[in-house]
């Protein structure tokens, strides 16, 4: 694994800035004490918000999915599509296809 370019300092301060709402008012209540290294502020964020990881959508979140009003065509068939390539377990093409049809009406 290659080296990263920015020492810690630069580490914590562009993750810092990448974080907004919830994220970031959740890092300003941090206990100042407790965080002392980039390893220790990773550690607390993945802990807090390692659910958004086990959310793996099922065939149900792919059927309940429907194209927004000012969506276009594509982008609702590209954003089913993202959905249902990470369906577990995967999905047959003859499935796949019923249930985006489905989806359309």
């Amino acid at each position: 694994m290659p080296k990263a370019r920015f020492g810690p300092v630069a580490t914590i301060h562009y993750f810092l800035e990448s974080l907004s709402n919830v994220a970031l008012n959740w890092y300003m209540q941090l206990d100042e004490g407790k965080i002392q290294t980039w390893k220790q502020l990773a550690d607390a964020f993945l802990y807090r918000y390692k659910y958004n990881i086990d959310l793996i959508p099922d065939r149900s979140d792919l059927q309940s999915l429907s194209k927004k009003d000012d969506e276009s065509f594509k982008t609702y068939a590209q954003r089913w599509r993202e959905m249902a390539a990470q369906v577990e377990p995967s999905l047959s093409d003859k499935e796949m296809v019923t249930m985006f049809i489905n989806s359309l009406s």
